[in-house]
Order: structure tokens, then sequence, then C-alpha cells
């Protein structure tokens, strides 16, 4: 992924630093649909995290199986 910056409604693009949580941000948007997409397939209820700096970001549940999502960086 070739991440550059961001783009507003007027097009105008604001470059982004390496701060960990704009870049955790952008992967979790990205990576989203592929987590819903893995939940439909597999009958699993995802639940995301109600507020920001809670764990997990995602919660898979289906019966008594159970998975937590925590999407994180490593630092550099």
């Amino acid at each position: 992924m070739d991440m550059k910056g961001f783009i507003d409604a007027f097009e105008n693009i604001y470059t982004i630093s390496a701060d960990t949580k704009i870049i955790s941000k952008i992967l979790e948007v990205h990576l989203f649909s592929k987590f819903l997409e893995f939940a439909n397939k597999n009958d699993f209820d995802l639940i995301l995290a109600e507020k920001q700096n809670w764990y997990p970001d995602i919660s898979l549940f289906l019966s008594d199986i159970k998975f937590a999502v925590d999407l994180k960086l490593p630092t550099v």
C-alpha cells in the first residue's frame, strides 16, 4: 500500500507523518472489509470496539468461539 496522504472534498492533498495512530487507522479502514467478508462467510458476528482506545478493536463471535483482533503496528 502506497499511502501519501489524505485528500479532502476539494481535492487538496495533505501529507501524513509516520505517526503510528494515523497509519493504524488507515490499515484498519483498508482491512475492515476483509474482516467483514470473513465474518459473513463463516457466520461470525463482528463487533467493533465502542470507543477508540478500547481493546480489542474487533471481536468475532460464533457460539462459544471468540476471537479478539487488536490492530497494532510494530515500533520502528
